[in-house]
């Protein structure tokens, strides 16, 4: 049995789009294998990248500290009506 132009046509279509993937798949590795060896890559500077947070700027800081008062619950007036 022949083989139609349009079962050609198909099939072409197929092997390239499976060769297409299995292209965008090894660039995308590669790709994705630098940037975890450049992130893993020794430094040669020691300076800290993060900073961890301390409270001393708080400690430090001008502002009177909060008041401790009496809390009163306030209803708005449109609760009020329904009572």
């Amino acid at each position: 049995m022949p083989i139609s132009n349009l079962q050609l046509g198909l099939i072409v279509a197929g092997v390239l789009l499976v060769l297409g993937v299995l292209i965008y798949n090894a660039w995308q590795e590669r790709r994705v294998r630098r940037r975890i060896e450049s992130a893993f890559r020794p430094t040669d500077t020691i300076a800290p990248s993060r900073v961890e947070p301390t409270l001393k700027a708080m400690e430090d800081s001008p502002r009177p500290p909060p008041r401790r008062g009496p809390r009163t619950l306030r209803i708005p007036r449109s609760f009020r009506r329904w009572r």
